[in-house]
């Protein structure tokens, strides 16, 4: 029996590469019974994405879930609840823990000492940009914090899961995770989403987008310098965010962009994603060094060419052949973008979509299995 738990969001936050993890651990699984545990609504759009399941070895189980904050006893005591509880109730052999906050590595370990017999996989997001940044001198902080937390989670037991191999390799070369300790499951792509058609650009009518969540720690104020840049003088071009807007920017410089109002469901924000040319990915290296971006990967799946910014992650992906344009700073940035026929050039962007292909390719549930197979057994 293998139990696949999502203790952190009561929401769709997540829900779409969830999907994509769940689908690869019941591929791996074979005719291994799955249970997926999670609150109703990131449940429903978990499935939502998922499709549909062989429900001969697979079930759902609903459980609570505390609304991510501060580290609290309260939320240690709801994921323990789920984690172990079910882990007994259901005599599991894996639980694999598909999001994690300190709460929930420190419940690993408690499952760790009392069931020895158990495998547990625990999969980080933004836990080690969280145990490398800024850190609390109160002790009271310190005991319960990221850094404290994967320090407690060094157990034979457990291994941490990270979602791309650069982020391996910062977390280790850091000291923040043990190589023997850290397996790297790419970032998924659904099935789902990775069957629209190419989509090629007009010179006359470029659409770069900036994907995922308008923030500044995601590059969003550099995509309003370039929007600011290029449609105060030119009417060639469309900027558009695609995903919600999060923080206080200008207005005036808001105005030039399309973006949505209001709640962004994964139709809308798959609808606006196939509309535009290039993904527009000014990320900050400071961020993106421990964290993987969903949007990066959003863009591959959508066979969407990258402008972008040298992050480690976008590194590696160039190793396949080129998949976009490489810039070392915002103004290369504005030099590509200011190039309309050649960002327009149809034999220059179906190369890249063929790359695109091949990273597609790798990152599909199917293509994951044997990885996820492999730290199942």
């Amino acid at each position: 029996m293998i139990l696949v738990i999502e203790p952190i969001f009561p929401n769709a936050h997540h829900a779409a590469v969830n999907a994509g993890m769940l689908r690869a651990i019941l591929i791996a699984a074979r005719v291994e019974p799955v249970v997926f545990a999670a609150h109703p609504a990131h449940r429903a759009a978990v499935f939502e994405t998922l499709g549909t399941v062989d429900a001969a070895h697979f079930g759902t189980i609903d459980i609570e879930v505390v609304q991510p904050g501060k580290v609290t006893f309260k939320r240690f005591m709801v994921q323990a609840h789920a984690i172990l509880g079910l882990t007994r109730r259901l005599s599991a052999r894996v639980v694999v823990c598909l999001g994690t906050a300190p709460e929930t590595l420190f419940a690993c370990r408690v499952l760790a000492m009392i069931q020895r017999s158990v495998r547990i996989i625990a999969v980080l997001h933004g836990n080690l940009d969280q145990a490398a940044g800024w850190r609390s001198r109160d002790p009271r902080h310190r005991w319960f914090d990221d850094r404290t937390s994967l320090r407690v989670a060094d157990h034979p037991a457990i291994q941490l899961v990270v979602l791309e191999a650069s982020i391996a390799r910062a977390a280790i070369a850091m000291g923040l995770v043990r190589k023997e300790r850290c397996l790297v499951w790419p970032m998924p792509i659904s099935e789902r989403e990775a069957c629209e058609p190419p989509h090629f650009p007009d010179p006359k009518r470029l659409r770069i987008g900036f994907v995922g969540m308008g923030k500044r720690s995601k590059g969003f104020d550099d995509f309003l310098t370039l929007a600011r840049h290029f449609m105060t003088t030119s009417d060639r071009y469309i900027f558009t965010l695609v995903g919600p807007l999060y923080g206080e920017f200008a207005p005036e410089d808001v105005a030039l962009v399309d973006a949505a109002t209001g709640f962004l469901d994964r139709g809308d924000y798959l609808k606006r994603l196939h509309a535009i040319d290039y993904v527009c990915l000014p990320l900050k290296d400071e961020t993106y060094t421990l964290t993987a971006s969903g949007a990066l990967i959003d863009g591959i799946a959508a066979l969407k060419p990258i402008i972008a910014l040298p992050t480690p992650a976008i590194h590696d992906l160039f190793a396949v052949g080129p998949v976009g344009y490489l810039c070392e700073d915002l103004g290369g940035m504005i030099r590509v973008i200011e190039n309309t026929e050649t960002l327009a050039d149809r034999a220059k962007y179906e190369i890249f979509q063929s790359n695109l292909q091949s990273l597609r390719a790798e990152r599909l549930p199917s293509a994951l299995a044997g990885v996820v197979g492999r730290a199942l057994r």
